[in-house]
């Protein structure tokens, strides 16, 4: 996973809050009791492939490939990033090696962004409804995924959609959150959720 944390608890973060594809089509186990792809766990999160330092007059968007160059036997892996590197390069680069990705749209990539947020996803069925309790708060999370192949990003074959609804608990502020990602895994590699269980 490439975050841009800076600890194993942001690191750990960023993936529960990743929509339930990403575990999935990360060979996560799905928990028959909770119908969810759990979080790895700590000794799994701390299990670093690669490394690389990102100097002072760069940023972590140059270092990309450099990085995923000193990592043999990437074919046919899946790489989840932040949206930092949801960059077209990075696809391509990606796709070059056979290797998936599945990438969060966020305000970098605001054509892309606008093109997911387009789709008719009120036609689109509901895939996954989860409720979950923890940090102090309540979370409903709806996931919507739909085939595409008129995205502007090199290779997409799949649009996500998660919404989430928070409830904090002391002040009982609610929150609601979309987030948008796109993969070029299939239907057929990466199915949505309700049709694994």
């Amino acid at each position: 996973m490439l975050t841009g944390a800076t600890s194993l608890l942001a690191i750990s973060e960023w993936a529960n809050d990743a929509p339930q594809a990403v575990p999935a089509a990360l060979g996560g186990t799905l928990d028959v009791l909770t119908a969810r792809h759990p979080v790895s766990d700590e000794a799994t999160l701390r299990r670093i492939l690669a490394q690389l330092d990102v100097g002072e007059k760069t940023n972590e968007i140059t270092c990309f490939q450099p990085l995923l160059e000193t990592v043999a036997g990437l074919a046919d892996a899946v790489i989840t990033s932040d949206a930092l590197h949801t960059q077209r390069e990075h696809a391509v680069y990606l796709i070059g090696r056979s290797v998936h990705y599945i990438v969060i749209a966020k305000g970098n990539q605001k054509k892309l962004r606008k093109q997911l947020k387009a789709l008719l996803w009120k036609v689109v069925p509901l895939q996954d409804r989860t409720r979950t309790t923890g940090h102090g708060r309540s979370e409903i999370r709806h996931i919507k995924v739909c085939t595409v192949n008129n995205l502007h990003f090199p290779g997409a074959r799949q649009a996500i959609r998660l919404k989430r609804r928070r409830v904090h608990r002391k002040s009982g502020k609610v929150t609601l959150h979309t987030v948008y990602a796109v993969t070029d895994l299939t239907a057929e590699q990466a199915p949505p959720p309700n049709s694994r269980h």
